[in-house]
């Protein structure tokens, strides 16, 4: 259960990165 928990919250920052990624990237060019 414990490696499913720490593979679910990896993905989930992952999900944020990509937002966030999406989000910067149009900003700066």
């Amino acid at each position: 259960k414990q490696t499913q928990n720490r593979a679910y919250s990896g993905l989930l920052i992952a999900t944020q990165n990509l937002v966030w990624i999406s989000c910067v990237l149009p900003m700066k060019h």
